[in-house]
């Protein structure tokens, strides 16, 4: 079993049919509710999968939704990967590049970015900012699935910068390098800081607000949120690795 911070791995043995999807339940069952908000289903060793096993699939992924986790899939065998096409499961619970779960290598700290855009936030039309950062971003490798995670954990923290403080000075600064893309937001609120995401009070499944941080916690591979040093307000750090670029 390979647990990464916030993320558990599970491996899954054989053919998923009415004979065995008992026990892969009570194993998923084991890791559910152990305080992992992603999970990740490693399909290498199942080659077969009946509709015992797509039920097995669409209750878990329903049922840690409702925790507020996402649930994604790697590995799947070309065979598999047909049948969960036909019932439209990919619809649902998408399949992941493995490589995106390895450890990740140390950043060095004198790398040099390829390139880097400062881009004011127009906190009366978030829509052409965010548009202008996909456009930014869109130069890089990465996957139209990193894009949109990517674009959906800075789309939150922009609306976080507009909705604390009145926007004005709100930036989005993007470091573009040959495997990753390092966006910093900042405003000049009071300043927020966490230590650790993890000790988020939980939210309310009929709450309206509260998620944010949570969800871009998910989306990308390192994020953190903190006061300004020298000035006032907060800066969201966030990293989101090229997949493509460390295979």
């Amino acid at each position: 079993m390979n647990v990464i911070p916030n993320i558990v791995v599970i491996p899954l043995k054989g053919d998923l049919d009415v004979t065995t999807v008992a026990s892969a339940s009570a194993l998923i069952d084991s890791f559910l509710y152990r305080e992992y908000p992603r999970m990740i289903l490693n399909l290498a060793d199942v080659s077969f999968i009946d509709s015992s096993g797509m039920g097995l699939l669409w209750s878990t992924m329903r049922r840690i939704r409702a925790h507020q986790g996402i649930i994604s899939m790697i590995n799947v065998q070309p065979q598999v990967l047909a049948i969960l096409r036909r019932a439209r499961m990919l619809d649902f619970i998408p399949l992941r590049n493995s490589d995106a779960f390895c450890q990740k290598d140390m950043f060095q700290p004198h790398a040099l970015p390829l390139w880097q855009r400062v881009i004011q936030i127009d906190p009366k039309h978030l829509c052409t900012t965010r548009s202008r950062i996909q456009e930014e971003l869109s130069q890089l490798a990465f996957s139209s699935d990193e894009l949109f995670d990517l674009m959906l954990a800075i789309g939150e923290a922009m609306g976080n910068a507009v909705d604390h403080t009145d926007g004005s000075c709100s930036l989005v600064r993007i470091s573009a390098y040959s495997d990753r893309a390092i966006v910093d937001i900042t405003d000049c609120g009071e300043g927020y800081e966490i230590t650790c995401v993890e000790d988020l009070p939980k939210v309310d499944e009929g709450a309206m607000r509260g998620r944010g941080i949570h969800l871009m916690s998910l989306l990308v591979d390192g994020l953190s949120i903190g006061k300004r040093l020298g000035h006032s307000g907060t800066r969201v750090h966030i990293v989101k690795f090229i997949s493509a670029a460390r295979a």
